[in-house]
């Protein structure tokens, strides 16, 4: 039944993406362009415009890099939050049979949205990372432990059972992130839904949803692990990032309506 269900999903994300393919290439071209521009900026400003900032204020000069450079953060920050929801929001309206516009691709560059949507992705981002650094605690306490015990001199049978420990760590701490990623798989698209939820119900609905469909998104995800290897010998990125996109938004679609 599972496989059935998995089959589905992405036989209609494919059904979705072969009338909208040109589309969601062009989405990830301006998404590219959009980023490399982004990540242009201090070097436009290291080269342009701090020279003569520096000479003709060499005192305030040290104050002005840290302000603009503080600035450029924030935008790029801003501007990559903005994309990427911008971005999902377009997978999710033709996950649920909704025509995409050509300004869905800045819905979330709006100043009505912008403020909305960088305060629930850095909610999201610091959840996600309080779960990484949570999980990864006993891999990096073991690594350093082992690295002391390397410079001490201990013999190689205790250092290979501390190396195996280690590696145990690792392994689990992925494990358990994975499974903290898959509760929290929803949650961009119960915002992207409407639904005026706070963040802590997001979270705990997304929670609710995907307590009991883990392993069914791990299969889904690991099912396009041949796709991405064939983008490294043949290059069709554009096609297997929009199917793997649509796939997603179809299997979020599927389990919120469940």
């Amino acid at each position: 039944m599972e496989f059935i269900m998995i089959s589905l999903v992405r036989l209609k994300a494919r059904y979705l993406q072969s009338g909208n393919l040109i589309i969601f290439i062009l989405l990830l071209l301006v998404s590219v362009m959009m980023v490399l521009c982004v990540n242009l900026l201090p070097l436009i400003y290291e080269k342009l415009v701090s020279p003569p900032v520096k000479e003709n204020l060499p005192r305030q000069s040290s104050t002005i890099d840290f302000f603009v450079s503080f600035f450029l953060v924030l935008f790029a920050i801003t501007v990559f939050f903005a994309l990427s929801s911008s971005v999902t929001r377009c997978f999710y309206k033709r996950a649920s049979n909704e025509e995409i516009k050509a300004d869905d691709l800045f819905y979330y560059f709006a100043l009505k949205r912008v403020f909305v949507n960088i305060c629930f992705r850095l909610k999201l981002a610091a959840l996600k990372l309080s779960g990484t650094v949570l999980f990864s605690l006993p891999f990096a306490c073991s690594c350093a432990f082992l690295y002391r015990s390397a410079k001490r001199g201990v013999s190689v049978q205790v250092s290979i059972v501390m190396l195996l420990i280690t590696v145990a760590f690792l392994l689990v701490g992925v494990l358990f992130f994975s499974e903290f990623s898959s509760l929290l798989f929803l949650c961009p698209y119960l915002f992207l839904s409407g639904e005026r939820l706070s963040f802590k119900n997001t979270v705990l609905r997304s929670i609710r949803l995907m307590k009991n469909k883990k392993a069914w998104l791990r299969k889904i995800k690991l099912s396009f692990g041949g796709w991405f290897l064939l983008c490294a010998f043949i290059f069709p990125v554009g096609y297997v990032w929009s199917y793997y996109r649509q796939t997603l938004a179809v299997a979020a679609v599927s389990v919120m309506k469940e």
